[in-house]
């Protein structure tokens, strides 16, 4: 299972295990995967301090809307809805910049 990360500058993909992203290597723990959700731990370790934070996706049953939850922080919710771009045309037009 994997899954792609887009941020205003970069895109790249995710996936279980170690990963390198905009120079920072980040641990990726796959928690729970099923029809409802999939649970994400990412492990960041930075100058001899270790970072932990997971985050759960889920889709509303018209399959129209992506939530992305801190478990840790359940007021740090962000919505994504469906759109007609594809990801390597979103990632495509970012690298043009």
């Amino acid at each position: 299972v994997f899954f792609m990360k887009l941020v205003s500058d970069a895109c790249g993909e995710i996936r279980e295990g170690l990963n390198t992203f905009d120079g920072e290597t980040i641990k990726v723990a796959i928690i729970t995967n099923d029809s409802e959700r999939l649970v994400v731990r990412f492990i960041e370790e930075d100058e001899g301090n270790t970072y932990t934070q997971t985050i759960e996706y889920s889709v509303n049953p018209s399959g129209n809307a992506l939530t992305q939850m801190n478990v840790n922080n359940e007021e740090d919710i962000v919505t994504s809805f469906r759109t007609e771009t594809s990801y390597s045309s979103a990632c495509s037009s970012i690298e043009n910049l």
